[in-house]
């Protein structure tokens, strides 16, 4: 991890950092391929400031719209992880454990799982 070395209070490039996680979901919610730019600026600068959850976070973020971008071979298992990390971290209802649930519905239906993408919906 680095060492940020701003004159900005730390508050603000939190702040900074979540606005390009908000950004990169927003446009990944549209299907815009902007979004794996935002995840990646989400990625570094919680690097910066020595965020490892956000890190973390990023790189789930960047593998599931690299997945959508088509750029990586889509993988349930990849989605079910996020799914439970998301939920973990934030909640069965946060818009993230939402999100993230809708994303692997949809998903598990494409790949004829409808029981289990039925059951996810559901809950």
């Amino acid at each position: 991890m680095k060492a940020h070395n701003s004159s900005l209070p730390r508050r603000y490039l939190i702040m900074e950092t979540n606005a390009y996680l908000c950004l990169g979901e927003m446009h990944g919610m549209m299907d815009r391929p902007e979004a794996l730019k935002y995840f990646e600026q989400y990625r570094d600068k919680s690097e910066a400031i020595d965020d490892e959850y956000g890190v973390k976070d990023a790189e789930a973020h960047i593998r599931e719209e690299k997945n959508r971008l088509g750029i990586l071979p889509m993988d349930i298992n990849i989605l079910r992880d996020s799914y439970k990390e998301k939920v973990e971290a934030a909640g069965e209802g946060s818009p993230e454990g939402i999100i993230a649930g809708v994303r692997l519905a949809l998903e598990l239906y494409t790949n004829f799982f409808s029981i289990e993408s039925e059951k996810l919906l559901s809950k």
